[in-house]
């Protein structure tokens, strides 16, 4: 049985120079997020966990602790699909730090177009693979929907309203990740939304 698992979206609400680091973000994304992650239910810890690109890395931490520096703005739950379909990742990989198969992040970087490594990725470009290839079931048009027309310009803002109005994505209630999720709706997929 999949856990649950979704896409989120984060601010930095920590010490002065976290929070002035998330600001400068935002002001060059023009949006009100400057992190793109995972949150997941993970059996092998019994906690919500989160998983993102970060600075060193992709990197897994327990939710409370990565809600002690940031703040979860926005949620999204795949629908008619699961990001656990990724073939990348799996509950091990998600949970085992050197384990997750992923470039490492460019995070502390600025400037994509003039520092082009294809094997490093912001964390908004992390998620967008992830979710392309959790989508591969739906088909290429699927795909073709939620991409957008210029993946090297994707930054968490772009992507959370991206997702927003999406029919391959449902916002959730944060209150979802506050609680232990039910054996039986921990199982449920959302269906999707009729257009």
């Amino acid at each position: 049985m999949d856990t649950p698992i979704y896409a989120a979206f984060s601010r930095a609400s920590g010490g002065w120079f976290s929070r002035l680091v998330g600001a400068l973000i935002r002001s060059f994304t023009s949006g009100s997020v400057n992190h793109a992650l995972v949150v997941y239910w993970s059996t092998d810890f019994g906690c919500w966990m989160t998983v993102g690109a970060n600075a060193n890395g992709v990197t897994p931490m327990p939710l409370t602790e990565f809600l002690k520096t940031r703040t979860i703005v926005y949620l999204y739950a795949p629908v008619g699909w699961s990001l656990w379909y990724a073939p990348t990742i799996s509950t091990r990989a998600m949970t085992t730090p050197g384990c997750l198969g992923w470039p490492t992040s460019k995070s502390g970087k600025f400037g994509r177009n003039l520092l082009n490594d294809k094997s490093e990725l912001f964390c908004s470009e992390w998620l967008t693979e992830l979710c392309v290839t959790g989508m591969v079931p739906l088909g290429a048009s699927a795909i073709k929907d939620f991409m957008p027309d210029r993946p090297d310009q994707i930054t968490p803002a772009f992507l959370a309203a991206r997702m927003s109005k999406c029919a391959y994505f449902q916002t959730e209630p944060l209150s979802v990740i506050s609680r232990v999720p039910n054996q039986f709706t921990a199982a449920l997929i959302p269906q999707p939304r009729s257009k």
